[in-house]
Order: structure tokens, then C-alpha cells, then sequence
């Protein structure tokens, strides 16, 4: 990877996150106009995702899954989607009140945070200087996402061990992503640090279900007692098995009903 690929699939990489950030911003506003704060990001990284995953998938079936294609198809649908909020307009967001966590539970959350990142950061960096070596990583999950970069399908089967039928394909989202790394950088220089940005979001998401009780910073413990376990890091660190995406979208479903039950409640 020369410096000038990388400058250019970090700057194509950059775009399509303003686009798809603006879009998911917009969306979250119009659906759910009272939720704030970082309820309210929680709900804008699902959505900017999902519309990740599903015009990727589009073209992907179409044998789109390719640099030009995906920068173009991501950023009209981040576009298109503001436009489309905005004619109808923004609602007001209506006044609630919001629990305010003490000093000392935000500072529980941030300490549990940084010793997880910690934790995790040692296996990623010697990821990032020798490859991915976890076993899974190179059986199947990145040899679908290279494949999906070679062929621009996502669809055909990918015969990776003849004497384990389940693993010739995966619908997991999380090799989608992978792919979408290598299409713009044409390296896989960026999935050593995916599994790195699913454990911050589980963090965030964490801290959204003490969140309407003041008590973000223990369910961020609850969390990181979890993540810092020695399964997760030992296999997610650095490497592509998606146990910890799973658990991402988990919490955040979590973190979306108990604040829901919250509300009704204060209601």
C-alpha cells in the first residue's frame, strides 16, 4: 500500500462516514426526536451501519462491490436521506428530564473503559505489525472478505474446507465490513482495528443501559468485565471473529428497551 492509496481510501473512507454520519443523524432526529445524548449517538452508529450493510449488500449481489460503485452508492444514500428528513422537517424534541450521573460513576465508566482498551490495544498493535495469525480469521472470515474484494460478488459460495460444510459461507455482517476496508485501502490494513471499534461501541452501549438511572459507570463495569475476559481478547483482539459485533448490536437492542421502558414509565 503506497502513501498515496492510503491517502486516498482514508479520504474516500472519510467522506462516506460524513455522508453516512449526516444521514444516520437526520433519521435518528425524525424517529426518535426525544432521545439525547448518548442514547441518541448509540442510535446513529445502528443506523449509519445498517445503511452501510444494506447498500453494500445490494451491490455486492449485484457484482457492484467495488471502490467507485460503493463510494458513490454510500454517499447518495447518507444524501439522500438527509434531503428526504429535511423536506418533511426536523420535529422539536420535546423536553424530558434525564437522570445526570454523579462524578463518580462517570469516572467508574471511564476507568473500566481505559483498562479494557488497554487490554485490548497489546494483541491489536502486534496484529497490525505481524497479520492476523487467529485460526478462524484465516480459515474463513477474511478469506470472504478478500474474496468479496477480488470478485465484487458477495453471494457465490467460497469452498475454504471440504470436510466442514457449515463454514464454505457466512451471512455475518461483520466480513462484509472487512471487505469494505480492503476495497478502499486494497489491504486489510484496517481489520486488525475493527474488533477495537466494536468494544468501544459495546462500551457506549453499556453505558446507555444504566444510562436513565444514573448508573452508567456500573453497567460499563458489568461490560468490561465481559470484554477484558481472556476468551474475548485472546480471540477478538486484533483478529476478525465477530463474537464482539454480536454482542454490540445486543446491548445496543438492550439499551434501546430499557430506556424505552424508562421513558413509558416516567410518562
Amino acid at each position: 500500500m503506497s502513501t498515496g492509496r492510503y491517502l486516498l481510501g482514508a479520504a474516500e473512507l472519510s467522506v462516506i462516514a460524513a455522508a453516512l454520519g449526516l444521514g444516520a443523524y437526520h433519521l435518528r432526529a425524525l424517529l426518535a426526536p426525544a432521545w439525547m445524548g448518548a442514547l441518541a449517538r448509540l442510535a446513529e452508529v445502528v443506523i449509519a451501519i445498517s445503511m452501510l450493510v444494506l447498500v453494500s449488500q445490494i451491490f455486492g449481489v449485484l457484482g457492484l462491490f467495488e471502490e467507485i460503485p460503493l463510494l458513490l452508492g454510500l454517499v447518495a444514500s447518507g444524501l439522500a436521506t438527509t434531503l428526504l428528513v429535511r423536506r418533511y422537517g426536523l420535529p422539536e424534541p420535546p423536553e424530558a428530564p434525564e437522570a445526570r450521573s454523579s462524578w463518580v460513576m462517570i469516572g467508574i465508566g471511564i476507568a473500566a473503559a481505559i483498562l479494557v482498551v488497554i487490554h485490548w490495544a497489546h494483541p491489536t498493535s502486534q496484529a497490525l505489525d505481524q497479520g492476523m495469525y487467529f485460526q478462524d480469521t484465516t480459515w474463513y472470515h477474511m478469506s470472504f472478505s478478500a474474496r468479496f474484494d477480488q470478485t465484487g460478488h458477495v453471494g457465490p459460495l467460497h469452498f475454504t474446507d471440504p470436510l466442514k460444510l457449515a463454514a464454505w459461507f457466512y451471512p455475518q455482517t461483520s466480513e462484509l465490513l472487512h471487505g469494505v476496508g480492503i476495497v478502499f485501502l486494497k489491504t486489510d490494513f484496517l481489520s486488525p482495528l475493527i474488533n477495537l471499534m466494536w468494544v468501544a461501541l459495546c462500551l457506549l452501549a453499556a453505558w446507555c443501559v444504566g444510562r436513565p438511572f444514573a448508573i452508567g459507570g456500573v453497567t460499563v463495569l458489568g461490560a468490561a468485565v465481559v470484554l477484558d475476559s481472556e476468551m474475548m481478547v485472546g480471540s477478538q483482539a486484533g483478529q476478525a471473529p465477530n463474537d464482539v459485533a454480536g454482542l454490540f448490536f445486543l446491548m445496543a437492542a438492550l439499551a434501546f428497551l430499557v430506556d424505552g421502558a424508562a421513558s413509558a414509565h416516567a410518562a
